[in-house]
């Protein structure tokens, strides 16, 4: 997240909770986590189901990939490296490896400690950390199998993912938005 083609000013927390319609167009508010880092990292959530919202749900692929293009549009302007299509694949593979590698060291502990099983009591908040990890991992699986990138971490993700669906057969991923 240092120095580097997409070092940016990062909202921090870019999703639906954030998100104000003035009737014209979409503006984006709530600037208190807003830093300079890896500008990739706003952008991903929405193919990730927002891992930072209390409210995660999926986001519909043609959306994401409309989403990805005007931010791509835009960011060549400050950044030309963002034109090379190799550069770009990249960055976004690894701005979701950086969402998913974070969810999986947060539920590293719970997620195979014995009594996590699906007979064990578990909490609402629990279970849905569980459904936004996994739509997390799987948000990163696919792009990471689309744009042939991080094949390894991919496939620790889907065991991770396997696992998950073992211990709890009726967790899921996020719901897809209705919009």
């Amino acid at each position: 997240h240092g120095a580097g083609p997409y070092r940016l000013l990062v909202h921090g927390d870019a999703g639906p909770q954030n998100c104000l319609w003035t009737g014209d167009e979409v503006r984006l508010i709530d600037f208190e986590f807003g830093t300079f880092g890896y500008g990739p990292l706003d952008v991903v959530s929405a193919r990730l189901g927002f891992p930072h919202s209390e409210e995660a749900a999926r986001v519909p692929t043609s959306v994401v990939n409309e989403l990805e293009a005007r931010y791509r549009y835009e960011i060549t302007k400050a950044e030309p490296a963002s034109a090379d299509e190799d550069t770009f694949r990249t960055a976004i593979v690894d701005a979701c490896a950086h969402w998913s590698l974070g969810r999986l060291s947060g539920l590293w502990n719970p997620l195979f400690l014995p009594a996590l099983t699906a007979g064990s009591s578990m909490s609402e908040r629990t279970w849905l950390s569980l459904s936004q990890a996994m739509t997390v991992f799987q948000g990163f699986i696919d792009v990471a199998a689309l744009y042939k990138r991080r094949s390894v971490l991919a496939t620790t993700l889907d065991a991770a993912v396997t696992e998950i669906q073992v211990r709890l057969p009726g967790l899921e991923a996020a719901p897809l938005y209705a919009a």
